[in-house]
């Protein structure tokens, strides 16, 4: 296979997955001048704080006891699972995946906890002493104009920004001179080599990306200046696709990533390619093909 017919086909194995369709498709609609853009206006009577706060509690319960218990059932009832995963058999024994998912349902409220007091013993004071929100909104009544294009921008930009403190850190817990100190705490969640969706939850809260994950939760919608929709989507959907990545399922590109980071360890460290490209180390064409062996054990490069 030449070099041309080599770069097409790792293309296609890298980009032709939904999750990386539907936001090439999102962000063509957002930078297309031509394309139609909806608006939404949205009230809100709530002080910023608590809708941030009702959120990260919230968040906590919707994954925990409706998002991981459909995958769980999906990925051990549902036949066609076995076709969307890398392995037609799921990882490791049962015993232990239902483990997994069982110390994964616990505590639901506090699956954000340092975001919730981080909220509550910094941005509560901030915003009752300058009797505002740190975005300038009112802790009264708000209005709030959603543009569809904006939106998408904003998601974009604020997901990169996520990425980039967050891949950065998980980074330095692999390589370089903090290594050492930081793998210590990251290394429970890689004793899982390949990943099924409760993988999301294995490991330590004081594991320096889970850490300034909750940073990241708690301040960077503020950060941005993001009004406190755009901010508890923004969110919500890093959140999620926490969860998304960890599934194992081949149709999507986030998961395809993460799974040769599991595999092999010193790739994918990042969340999203673009970051990935210019920081981290992209999977190889040979190691995607890879990701079918039996991943019981870890793979060598």
């Amino acid at each position: 296979m030449d070099s041309s017919n080599t770069f097409l086909a790792y293309f296609k194995v890298q980009f032709f997955k939904v999750d990386a369709i539907v936001s090439m498709i999102l962000l063509a609609y957002a930078f297309t001048k031509h394309m139609p853009d909806l608006q939404v206006i949205a009230f809100n009577h709530q002080a910023r704080t608590m809708v941030e706060l009702f959120n990260l509690i919230f968040i906590g319960f919707v994954e925990r006891w409706f998002v991981l218990p459909l995958l769980h059932f999906f990925d051990e009832s549902v036949a066609l699972a076995s076709q969307l995963r890398f392995q037609k058999e799921l990882p490791f024994e049962k015993i232990s995946r239902d483990k997994d998912y069982h110390d994964a349902s616990q505590k639901p409220w506090f699956h954000n906890k340092f975001a919730v007091l981080w909220t509550i013993f910094v941005l509560v004071p901030l915003d009752k002493f300058f009797n505002q929100d740190l975005s300038s909104e009112s802790n009264h009544e708000t209005t709030i104009v959603l543009s569809s294009k904006e939106l998408v921008k904003q998601l974009f930009w604020g997901l990169i920004v996520i990425d980039l403190i967050l891949g950065t850190a998980h980074l330095a817990s692999h390589r370089g001179p903090l290594k050492k100190f930081l793998f210590k705490l990251h290394a429970h969640h890689h004793e899982r080599h390949q990943n099924f969706p409760a993988v999301k939850y294995v490991g330590s809260p004081f594991d320096f990306e889970v850490f300034l994950t909750q940073v990241c939760f708690a301040f960077i919608p503020r950060i941005l200046g993001f009004n406190v929709i755009t901010g508890v989507i923004l969110i919500n959907i890093f959140s999620l696709q926490l969860i998304l990545e960890h599934t194992g399922y081949r149709i999507f590109h986030l998961a395809q990533h993460h799974e040769a980071h599991h595999r092999f360890g010193s790739v994918a460290f990042y969340h999203f390619p673009l970051l990935e490209m210019m920081f981290g180390k992209m999977p190889t064409f040979n190691q995607l093909q890879r990701l079918s062996n039996d991943g019981r054990t870890k793979l060598k490069q």
